[in-house]
Parts: structure tokens; sequence; C-alpha cells
């Protein structure tokens, strides 16, 4: 990572609407909301997938002892839709949790 060192994670976020939609998403390391309201894709047609590259930096992580890839224990994921209106298509209520092997 050019601006230093830290974690890479890829994810393919799919549109299953026919229409085009924005898709934003929240993201968190061992219990802790590291990036809100993440745009992972902008006017995504109907229909479609892209791969989404989500950096977080060890500087970032820190403040919740992570210095290493070793230090975390889960990633906590959730995603929300905009129309083309702006108009917000559903709700996140809770992240889903994906336990990372020690």
């Amino acid at each position: 990572m050019l601006a230093g060192k830290g974690v890479k994670i890829y994810l393919i976020v799919e549109n299953r609407t026919k229409e085009p939609l924005s898709i934003h998403g929240t993201f968190g390391v061992n219990g802790v909301i590291v990036e809100n309201d993440y745009i992972c894709a902008s006017k995504l047609i109907g229909k479609a997938k892209v791969i989404v590259e989500l950096g977080i930096f060890y500087r970032k992580l820190s403040i919740i002892d992570v210095s290493s890839i070793d230090d975390i224990e889960s990633f906590s994921y959730g995603f929300w839709s905009l129309d083309m209106n702006g108009q917000k298509l559903n709700n996140l209520e809770k992240l889903k949790d994906m336990m990372l092997p020690s």
C-alpha cells in the first residue's frame, strides 16, 4: 500500500436488481467499525458485479491494538443501497461477522 502498511480486503459486490444502484458498506475489525458509509460502487448497472478493494492501514488500527494481520480476529461487514434518486432502498440493521483463523 502506497501510504503505509495495512490490510487490503477484496470483495465482490453484486447489484441483483434491474436498475442502477449505489452500494455502500460499513466494515469493522475485531468488533470495532473502521469504515462507515464506504462507497463500494456508484451507479452500478443492474445485474452487475464489481470487485471492491478496501484498504485499512495499521496506523488507523493501532488504536485497537492491531499492528499486523495476526492481530485481526474478525472482520465485520454490512451493505445498503441507494437508487439513482438518492433514496435508501434498504437499511443496515446489523453487521455480519466473519471469524478469521488464528
